[in-house]
């Protein structure tokens, strides 16, 4: 929103007024223009009758009117009526419009193509102009890029919005390769596929990638099923290497999910001075809820004897949990976390039975609930009959939403009272994960490939003893395989709990005071602990199992014990140690500017 002024007005409300009309016009062009025209030809109709009095006939009138919309008109001498006056000069003009307009149409994507080709270098392509890649080509053009957009659907709405933020669209199919030289694909710095379908996504990022690039063109392509991206590592190798190019995959919901926890982290709603678990209690075992489920399991691993209970609640959920738990298996063994299933009946407007969240329908049963139904107005709905009875204390909701419009809009508005002390708060997750640095992850990447760079260094004596092809984990980042980046990624998603936990927190390096940070000795104990448990859980969902000798094939190993169990040797114990022990060295390394640990007041 712009500032405003000392008269209280917006300052850019000139500019979007100007923006409305400009709107308006291409809109309805053509009515208007056919409303002039008729306007026009009435106009001259009148002033050839009062121009040559009543000796001519009206098909006469007709005719010299029509001869005004090609310039054929040579008035006499004498003074013409204001009417012909107006008609001879307002047709002509609709005239060269409607010619220029179509001369326009005509070139307008060569001159569009020419434009990209000589104004545009180390852009942003956007294939798919659906709601994650409209969301994505506005957060592009907010932070200042040049976009392009390829669309199919010429008829597309948000074809008028992307190109009022100023992006240039391109229509036609992103998977045929002419369009995607038509966008520059060669000079562009970074590529986001994300239209409707997954086996279309993957084509157009292996035709844009062996276009090539000089310096490696930056692809990050949206997939629905999590097993395209396993298959397409195994067929192609090289963490997903075509050419000079790297793919990288990304699911709205699952970034969704790791936004959610990062913004409202069940942890920090749990009564510390309890000592007990936090309790988590998801509504709705869809695709949001799910990916929500695996990244509290990922990162809800806390100091000792403070374990995770996870609750889902949903209509047919239980044969949805059995099979949840086929798929991954060595859930059980995660010894930190339960996770239950529960079967509830919803009516129609998704309303059900309060005492299944609150004791004595007064005293709430878990510390946060999400409430991740998909529909958004049974999930508004559900959350008010929840929270609507007042109560000493209401147990937070989150509500899980599509577009911050409508209904939920209203409720949030400052005047409406109705979530007055209610304890509900609203989230969008396809729009807070379709942003420009959770897509393309700057932030989180950097610190995952921080502590990659730190475990290469700490393993640094395995390196020469092993083939990196024996031991993936020994690679270089740009070639670890894209599950182990996705595991780095989770051990910087942890850092901020491990923090919390301690009373720190992760702020950028201008802020705070003091000289270098280092952890206290019980501190150093603790967060070791939690490391260790959290990769625990992260290899148990990758399909690990416990072995007293290690096979990276067979995803058997011996560390796979909890911190207390006294065959988990100290060399092991000692290696999670020296790991947080280097941690605010790291921090400082990566990015000083960025990440600084802090003590909270």
């Amino acid at each position: 929103m712009g500032q405003l002024d000392g008269k209280g007005t917006t300052a850019g409300g000139g500019r979007s007024f100007g923006r409305g009309i400009i709107s308006f016009w291409i809109e309805n062009q053509w009515y208007i223009i056919g409303l002039i025209s008729v306007i026009g030809v009435g106009l001259g109709y009148i002033g050839f009758m009062k121009y040559y009095g009543d000796d001519r006939s009206h098909l006469d009138y007709l005719y010299y009117t029509l001869q005004l919309f090609g310039l054929e008109f040579t008035p006499g001498d004498g003074s013409l009526p204001l009417e012909l006056e107006i008609a001879r000069f307002l047709l002509p003009i609709l005239t060269i419009y409607t010619i220029a307009r179509a001369m326009f149409s005509l070139f307008r994507e060569q001159m569009r193509g020419l434009r990209i080709h000589m104004f545009y270098k180390d852009h942003v392509i956007i294939c798919g102009l659906g709601e994650k890649g409209a969301s994505l080509a506005r957060d592009f053009r907010e932070h200042g890029e040049k976009v392009v957009v390829i669309e199919i659907d010429k008829d597309n709405p948000d074809i008028r919005n992307a190109m009022d933020l100023g992006a240039l669209v391109i229509i036609g199919d992103a998977a045929n390769r002419k369009n995607l030289i038509r966008a520059g694909i060669e000079r562009a710095r970074t590529l986001i596929v994300t239209c409707d379908d997954d086996s279309t996504n993957i084509e157009v990022a292996i035709k844009a990638n062996k276009i090539g690039h000089k310096t490696g063109l930056g692809t990050h392509v949206h997939l629905d099923n999590s097993k395209f991206t396993s298959l397409f590592e195994r067929s192609r190798g090289h963490a997903g290497r075509i050419g000079r190019g790297r793919i990288n995959f990304f699911n709205v919901f699952e970034n969704g999910a790791r936004q959610l926890l990062m913004e409202h982290p069940p942890d920090i709603y749990a009564d510390r001075n309890s000592g007990g678990d936090v309790r988590m209690l998801v509504i709705g075992f869809g695709s949001l809820g799910e990916s929500l489920i695996l990244q509290a399991i990922k990162t809800g691993h806390f100091r000792s004897g403070c374990n995770m209970d996870i609750t889902v609640m949903d209509e047919g959920v239980r044969r949805r949990g059995e099979l949840f738990l086929n798929r991954y298996d060595k859930i059980s063994n995660i010894t930190d976390v339960k996770l239950s299933f529960k079967e509830i009946y919803m009516d129609g407007s998704g309303c059900f039975d309060t005492k299944l969240v609150y004791r004595n329908d007064l005293e709430p049963m878990y510390d946060i609930l999400y409430m991740c139904l998909e529909d958004d107005t049974r999930g508004q709905t559900s959350a008010l009959n929840i929270n609507m009875k007042p109560r000493p204390k209401c147990v937070p909701i989150v509500v899980n939403i599509i577009q911050n419009l409508g209904f939920a809009a209203i409720l949030q508005n400052r005047e409406n009272r109705l979530l007055e002390n209610r304890n509900i708060h609203f989230f969008t997750p396809i729009q807070n994960a379709c942003r420009r640095e959770i897509v393309v992850n700057e932030r989180l990447d950097l610190l995952a490939r921080t502590f990659h760079e730190n475990y290469l260094s700490m393993r640094g004596s395995d390196r020469k003893r092993k083939r990196s092809d024996k031991d993936p984990s020994l690679r270089q980042w740009s070639d670890l395989p894209l599950e182990l980046k996705d595991s780095n990624r989770q051990q910087a998603d942890h850092m901020e709990v491990k923090l919390r936990t301690i009373g720190c927190e992760l702020v950028p390096g201008g802020q705070g005071k003091g000289g270098k940070f280092s952890f206290k000795p019980e501190e150093v104990e603790m967060l070791a602990r939690m490391e260790h448990h959290r990769w625990n859980a992260d290899r148990f969902l990758d399909g690990w199992r416990y072995g007293k000798k290690k096979d990276t094939e067979k995803k058997v190993s011996p560390y796979l014990l909890n911190w207390e169990d006294p065959n988990l040797t100290e060399d092991i114990k000692d290696y999670d140690r020296e790991f947080v022990r280097r941690v605010p060295r790291i921090l400082r390394n990566a990015a000083p500017e960025r990440f600084r640990i802090v003590r909270e007041k």
